[in-house]
């Protein structure tokens, strides 16, 4: 699904299947700047797998206050290798900002909003919701909508 393939690394999934097997081979992933060089592979399977979600920390946050100005949206899923769409969208629905746009993703990782806008601008004070939309090669399409909240 790569449009250019320059620089990006090729990731074993896991270290217990044969070497030889093409399904235990991917791409490294967008999120991860396409390489894990002395890190763990973007691709890995964990351990324990809790299923799929994405959680926001914290849901209530306020840009002007020290130490919870912006929201963590944390992600975690059954297979690594899945395309991503997020966005924050308002009341109405508009999509204010996107934070990822056709990106490859690991089994697990994060984005972060600071209560801004695509243009720059600061959000204004309210409800927003999270749109995170993932696809897989099959054709398989899942979307997760949370709330966030600016506060004052």
């Amino acid at each position: 699904m790569l449009k250019d393939d320059e620089g990006v690394s090729l990731e074993r999934i896991a270290f217990l299947e044969p070497t030889q097997n093409p399904n235990n081979w991917r791409s490294a992933n967008a999120s991860v700047g396409f390489a894990t060089p002395g890190y763990l592979n973007s691709n890995t399977r964990p351990d324990t797998n809790d299923g799929s979600s994405v959680v926001i920390v914290p849901e209530i946050f306020s840009p002007n206050r020290p130490g919870q100005d912006f929201a963590q949206i944390n992600f975690q899923f059954d297979q690594s290798g899945y395309v991503a769409n997020v966005s924050i969208a308002d009341q109405q629905g508009r999509v204010i900002k996107r934070l990822a746009n056709n990106e490859t993703l690991g089994y697990q990782g994060f984005y972060r909003w600071d209560g801004d806008r695509d243009d720059g601008s600061k959000a204004r004070i309210g409800y927003y919701f999270v749109w995170f939309e993932i696809y897989a090669l099959d054709g398989t399409v899942k979307t997760y909508r949370k709330r966030v909240v600016i506060g004052g």
